[in-house]
C-alpha cells in the first residue's frame, strides 16, 4: 500500500522576528523579569502535530521540549481527550500540600 505524505514547515512569511512578535518581546523585555530567560524570540500562537505557528503567521518545526516531558505533539486530538477526562482527578501541582487534599 502506498501512502502520500504531506509536507509540513517551516514556513517563514515575515523577517524574524516578525513585526508583531517584535512589539510583544518588546513589551516583555519591558515588563518581566530578566531572571525568566529565553532561548529564542519565538512568540508562539498555536501548535498542531510538530509544526508551530507564530503571532505573524511563522511555522516552523518544533524539535524543542521541557523538563520531564515526552514529545507528542502538539494538539493530538487523542491525548488531549485523554488528558481532559483525567485532569480534574490526577492533576499535581509544585504548591499542592495535604491541605488541598
Amino acid at each position: 500500500m502506498n501512502k502520500t505524505l504531506t509536507a509540513v514547515g517551516p514556513h517563514i512569511k515575515t523577517a524574524l522576528p516578525g513585526p508583531n512578535a517584535q512589539r510583544i518581546l518588546e513589551a516583555d523585555n519591558r515588563l518581566i523579569s530578566p531572571s525568566y530567560t529565553r532561548s529564542y524570540p519565538l512568540v508562539a500562537k498555536c501548535g498542531h502535530g510538530m509544526v508551530i505557528e507564530d503571532v505573524d503567521g511563522n511555522e516552523f518545526l518544533d524539535f524543542s521540549a521541557g523538563i520531564a516531558v515526552v514529545s507528542t505533539g502538539h494538539f493530538r486530538s487523542r491525548l488531549r481527550n485523554s488528558f481532559t477526562c483525567r485532569a480534574p482527578i490526577f492533576t499535581t501541582r509544585a504548591w499542592w500540600s495535604w491541605q488541598s487534599a
